[in-house]
């Protein structure tokens, strides 16, 4: 509030910022004056906001360090246990198959702590991430990203499907290695809701629709699991509300949102979606060839 008055002096001054104002303008003032001050003022909003939600994360991260700590420590424990296991197959003179089948748990487990320790990272940066944002094809960029991810989920009996339903592919400006760190986290969450160790024999699926309008593009990631269930709705994109999560440190989708929301885009839930598990739908906004 900026307090606009006839009265000048120090007394007045201290009057007026005692009953709350932000600023004092004493008449007459300019009009350039006043706009200055204003824009000063939300200035200053917009960093203490910042430096509210910075604090608000850290202090989330403080409060589950051990939890944190407990989880990275799982992976890194495999690590070492199955590069020992290698050295001593490697000094009594085994084969290299042997040797390749104990390094595959180090490879995996070292690429599951990499992930750990980015999503913690970019947890604590929140929305005011750094973006290298680049105008990028949709469609061709999900056939490229989701090559791998196609391969290791036909290894466990599930299908990954991508449908563009708008006939075209829309170019969209968005940070390549963090959208698809998002991607990835919404995948992976697909992929253990419906993954059963081999016990349900029935087809599984996941499937990442995309779609565009006139301003903006919707991918959506669905799968056909069991859904989420509904109470846990209002709150699952807050900091380690992961419900029944088997694995990871809790900070998957807050992850998510503040990425997507860094990307200038919005990210809704469905508890139970038509595809018959829950579905994630992603808004972000389109770009022209002429805003490149």
């Amino acid at each position: 509030m900026i307090l606009a008055t006839a009265k000048s002096g120090g007394d007045a001054v201290a009057e007026g910022l005692e009953v709350g104002a932000n600023d004092y303008l004493a008449k007459p003032f300019e009009i350039r004056e006043l706009k200055a001050r204003v824009s000063a003022q939300l200035r200053t909003r917009r960093l203490e906001r910042r430096l509210s939600e910075r604090e608000s994360r850290l202090a989330a991260i403080g409060q589950m360090t051990s939890a944190i700590v407990h989880d990275l420590k799982n992976p890194l424990s495999s690590i070492i246990g199955f590069a020992e296991l290698t050295r001593q197959d490697v000094l009594i003179g085994k084969g290299s198959e042997m040797v390749t089948q104990d390094l595959e748990p180090v490879i995996s487990e070292a690429n599951r702590l990499s992930h750990m320790i980015a999503e913690v990272l970019d947890f604590a940066r929140g929305s005011s991430s750094d973006l290298n944002l680049m105008p990028t094809e949709l469609s061709v960029y999900l056939e490229t990203v989701c090559l791998p991810m196609k391969q290791k989920l036909a290894a466990m009996g599930i299908e990954l499907i991508l449908r563009n339903e708008s006939g075209v592919d829309p170019l969209v400006n968005i940070d390549n290695d963090r959208m698809l760190r998002v991607i990835e986290n919404l995948v992976r969450n697909a992929q253990e809701a419906i993954w059963t160790g081999g016990q349900d024999t029935r087809d599984k699926h996941i499937w990442i629709t995309t779609r565009c309008d006139a301003s903006s593009v919707y991918m959506r990631i669905a799968d056909d699991g069991p859904g989420i269930s509904p109470e846990l709705i209002p709150t699952i994109f807050d900091a380690f509300a992961s419900g029944k999560k088997r694995s990871g440190t809790g900070l998957g989708l807050a992850t998510v949102r503040n990425l997507v929301i860094a990307h200038g885009g919005e990210i809704t839930v469905e508890a139970k979606g038509a595809e018959g598990g829950a579905a994630f739908v992603l808004k972000l906004p389109r770009t022209t060839n002429a805003q490149q």
